[in-house]
């Protein structure tokens, strides 16, 4: 069964990775350890049918996981310990919130300082009809004429009358009160959190979206207007921060964007994420590969070409 790893985070000094069929990998020194969050993935023999999971992240020294049916998961004890077996138990979610405009709810990220409080981001899709045997003969016909027209006007026929077709962002936190949806001022898609304290969380995402606050005080847009980017990813490095957009990279001061070009690649850049960690900014870019910046330079980190060989479909080990 193919499995794609989509996310990756560090727990007690250690990489833990998490394939879309709830396989978590532990990267242990004496070897990879494999968990199975029970009930998680699509093409699992014990799925329950909730979907594929997305994202991981340690949070006060316990893993957290989030899936595309809204739900979030915990495991009981630190990846490290492996003197008694540990459980994941689900936290529920906060599918419950979304009205009934919308079918699905589906968290892209989790993060938080102390497991006793957590936010969590994503976007839901609108309720639609299935289609009827003849609208699927006749969506494959005109998709073989090319006749796009055709084929959208069949799509939104499945859209309930006085539903919005459009996928609208959500954020979430959970205390011991349970679950609140964020209020914000626009419905943008979300893409990334950055809790910077306990006062000071960010959340990005689509058309340039920059939110900040907490769950107390609440959250206000910061954001460049007239940024159409998706803000994919959001660090502080020193006394600036840096986000990742489409096409770009830039310096944030809390009001405006800058721009922010690696000497390291050449011509366009396609960002992928960005994060600090021990005073070295970390950028990886989907066709660029792996740079770094120390302040004052540019470094690219030069990834061995046995690691980019391909085999039989499989990756050729080092």
């Amino acid at each position: 069964m193919a499995r794609i790893v989509n996310d990756i985070s560090v727990d007690d000094g250690v990489y833990v990775a998490l394939s879309n069929e709830g396989d978590v990998y532990t990267l242990l020194p004496g070897g990879t350890v494999t968990e199975k969050i029970p009930g998680a993935g699509t093409h699992s023999p014990d799925a329950t049918g909730h979907g594929a999971t997305i994202g991981i992240t340690a949070i006060g020294g316990l893993l957290h996981v989030v899936r595309s049916s809204g739900q979030i998961y915990r495991r009981d004890a630190p990846a490290t310990r492996r003197d008694a077996p540990a459980t994941w138990t689900s936290l529920g979610g906060p599918d419950l919130e979304v009205s009934a405009a919308y079918s699905s709810l589906t968290l892209r990220v989790v993060a938080g300082i102390d497991p006793e409080l957590i936010y969590v981001a994503g976007f839901a899709t609108p309720a639609t009809r299935s289609l009827t045997p003849a609208q699927s003969d006749e969506m494959a016909e005109a998709g073989k004429r090319g006749d796009i027209a055709r084929m959208m006007e069949i799509f939104n026929s499945l859209i309930p009358a006085g539903v919005n077709p459009t996928i609208e962002g959500r954020a979430f936190f959970r205390n011991a009160s349970g679950w609140t949806e964020i209020a914000r001022p626009n419905r943008h898609g979300l893409h990334d959190i950055f809790v910077e304290s306990r006062d000071k969380v960010w959340i990005t995402g689509f058309n340039g979206i920059i939110l900040c606050g907490s769950a107390s005080a609440g959250f206000q847009e910061v954001g460049f207007h007239g940024d159409t980017e998706r803000i994919l990813s959001f660090t502080r490095f020193g006394d600036r921060y840096a986000c990742a957009a489409d096409r770009s990279l830039h310096w944030f001061n809390g009001h405006n964007l800058s721009d922010l070009h690696p000497t390291s690649t050449v011509g366009v850049i396609t960002p992928l994420k960005v994060v600090a960690v021990d005073g070295v900014l970390f950028f990886f870019d989907y066709r660029q590969g792996v740079h770094r910046f120390d302040g004052k330079a540019w470094t690219e980190i030069k990834i061995p070409p046995v690691l980019l060989s391909w085999s039989a479909d499989e990756a050729v080990p080092p």
